[in-house]
């Protein structure tokens, strides 16, 4: 494990040196702050010491990360619902920022990002892998966010060409007659027509309970699905 030590040169000015092991021998990298050291340190212990070393190339340990970034992108989106917001936060929070969220944004790489895509890949504590939709829905969020910040802090995009994991359409299930009537036996008297209009239409929850007046034809028997509740944590 890395770690922090404070260091005073023979003026008496104080410097900050990064100890970790690479290559099997003991070294350090020195900096003029503590920030920067620190962002430094947890450069090594996430990704590495030659990742870490890497960035030093490329961009500035207390230059923006890839999480401050991707924050400040959801911040300026104009024209999305609440509910998106709180979807893309939640990428964020759960999914980008635990892996990728330390990475100085110039110095990541499309080799970081298909670590990234791999990690979702595995399967998770509940041993249930990600679904490749999801995946591919992550790793759409992600590079509209870097495509955001190219060419001014970026020059290209390092999602550009990730081979995202794909999986087989699963086929439509149907309620069975039998299972219906089970459903509608269990559902008490006023809730019985939502929940055969639901199974009869296809209609999603959310849907149905958006209904107005106006979408629903009573003399041709057609309903129109035009709006839908959703979430907003809010």
């Amino acid at each position: 494990m890395a770690s922090v030590r404070p260091r005073q040169r023979k003026n008496g000015s104080t410097y900050y040196a990064v100890l970790f092991r690479h290559s099997g021998k003991q070294t350090s990298q020195s900096f003029e702050d503590f920030t920067s050291a620190s962002r430094f340190c947890g450069l090594v212990n996430k990704f590495g010491p030659e990742n870490a070393l890497a960035t030093l190339g490329e961009a500035s340990p207390n230059s923006q990360t890839v999480a401050e970034w991707i924050s400040h992108y959801i911040d300026h989106l104009t024209g999305i619902q609440p509910d998106t917001v709180t979807k893309y936060r939640a990428y964020l929070r759960n999914d980008i920022a635990p892996v990728l969220g330390g990475i100085p944004l110039t110095a990541l790489n499309r080799d970081h990002v298909a670590k990234w895509v791999n990690t979702m890949s595995q399967p998770g504590e509940e041993g249930t892998p990600v679904r490749a939709k999801t995946i591919a829905n992550k790793h759409g969020f992600l590079a509209g966010a870097l495509n955001a910040a190219v060419p001014i802090h970026i020059p290209g995009n390092p999602c550009t060409g990730i081979r995202l994991p794909r999986e087989e359409a699963e086929e439509m299930v149907f309620l069975t007659e039998g299972q219906f009537a089970k459903l509608w036996a269990a559902v008490t008297p006023p809730w019985r027509p939502l929940v055969e209009f639901l199974v009869a239409s296809g209609c999603r929850l959310g849907e149905a309970l958006a209904l107005r007046p106006g979408g629903v034809d009573r003399e041709a028997g057609t309903v129109s699905i035009r709006r839908s509740w959703k979430y907003d944590s809010a």
